[in-house]
């Protein structure tokens, strides 16, 4: 395959990524619909991370940094997923640890965002960008529930 056609195919995996969140969150009512939409964008989440490092073996020019954005955007939401999977809670002892690591995952992801986007060239310019506005929202939701957790009430 070309470096044009991993390009793509891993843009349209972050799309559809993308998708399947969006989806997971209008049938967050439905439990075991939202459930199946979970497994199925976690599923996508990880061949993602699996066909951006293929990637970089693939891609020796500036263009394999669109590969490491990519690797970093899908770190962060790996990090989110971990806790998901394991019910971490506000009962649960120890959730701190969970939160600190999302915190460094996220803060290693804004770095190579922002190396990433000074290295693109073309038309993917734009994706480190739009990766930092999402891994952004997350984040928001992610402070959320850790001051939540952290709340006296909560237990």
């Amino acid at each position: 395959m070309t470096e044009r056609h991993w390009l793509w195919m891993n843009l349209g995996g972050v799309s559809a990524f993308g998708l399947f969140i969006l989806i997971s969150l209008c049938t967050a009512i439905n439990g075991p619909a939202q459930g199946a939409i979970v497994v199925i964008s976690e599923i996508i989440g990880i061949l993602i991370f699996i066909f951006a490092v293929l990637t970089l073996f693939y891609i020796k020019d500036r263009q394999r940094w669109f590969a490491i954005s990519i690797l970093s955007f899908v770190g962060v939401w790996i990090a989110f997923g971990i806790g998901y999977e394991m019910s971490i809670d506000a009962q649960t002892n120890n959730s701190w640890i969970w939160f600190y690591l999302y915190y460094v995952a996220f803060i290693a992801s804004i770095v190579l965002l922002k190396f990433s986007y000074a290295k693109i060239r073309g038309l993917f310019k734009l994706t480190p960008i739009f990766f930092i506005f999402f891994n952004a929202m997350l984040t928001l939701y992610m402070v959320t529930i850790h001051i939540w957790y952290l709340l006296p009430f909560s237990e």
